[in-house]
Order: C-alpha cells, then structure tokens, then sequence
C-alpha cells in the first residue's frame, strides 16, 4: 500500500472524537501503541476494499487520492472498527448505512457506472515539447576513435 487513504484526522471530521476513542480502547485504558495499530488495521482494510472495487477501472492504489476515496475510506473503517468492537450492526444505524451506501459505490465504479475524479497517468506520455535533455557536443565519433 502506497499511503492511507485517509487519516485519523480525516475521520475525527466525520465522527466524533470521543466515539472514535471508544472503539479503539478495549479496556478503558490501552496503549496509545495498540490503538494506533487498531486504527492503521482497520484503515488498511478500509483501503484494501476500495482497491479490490477500483482495481478493475483504476490503477491501484492511487497515487493521488481523490476526495471521494477518501470519504470511502473514512466510513469503511469507521465500519470495521465498530464491527471489531460491536460484532455485526443493525439495520438503520447511520455506520452500517453509511458502509452500505459506500459499497453500493464501489460496486458502480468496478462496473463503470460512477466514474472517480483521477488523474489520467498516461494523460502527458504522447504530450509533443522541447527537448528537456541540454548537454555539450558530442566528444566522441568514429573519426576520433579510428586509431583504436
């Protein structure tokens, strides 16, 4: 995995910060270690769906996250991080909406039907310019190197 593609402040925006500490500590007084790794766990997973969907339209993962991944992500491992602490969710809680309405997403871009806001890589490859590469006159030529 490149980078995250969303942070821990990135989801204190969207969920409450109180909340968030909530599903990271276990006993009420885990290390700042071991809730940092439940996060980045819960993130990596997050990322690892989004490129298991993007991945049959984008090459993944990418290098420059647009806005709306991140949002995926935020809400994914909002999700994975209440399913670790909680079990399964409930119908009608807005994590397990918002986690449903991201994969419903997803599943539109893997077919196409949304289209993600990324840079085309190949965008500047046919691109026609000046030479970028300035260097002196040639010093060697078969004239130089005939005695050798």
């Amino acid at each position: 995995m490149a980078h995250p593609y969303c942070t821990a402040a990135a989801i204190k925006l969207q969920f409450p910060e109180n909340d968030l500490e909530a599903l990271l500590d276990d006993s009420g007084h885990d290390s700042v270690t071991d809730k940092t790794a439940r996060l980045a766990a819960a993130i990596e997973k997050a990322d690892n769906t989004i490129d298991l969907y993007c991945g049959k339209k984008y090459s993944v993962p990418f290098d420059t996250v647009p806005d709306k991944v991140e949002e995926m992500s935020v809400d994914l491992t909002i999700y994975y991080l209440a399913c670790r602490k909680w079990g399964n969710l409930e119908m009608g809680s807005t994590i397990k909406t918002n986690y449903d309405l991201t994969i419903t997403l997803l599943k539109s871009v893997s077919k196409g039907e949304a289209v993600l806001s990324v840079p085309d890589p190949t965008a500047n490859l046919n691109r026609v310019g000046k030479t970028l590469i300035d260097s002196d006159s040639r010093i060697m030529s078969r004239e130089n190197l005939s005695g050798f």
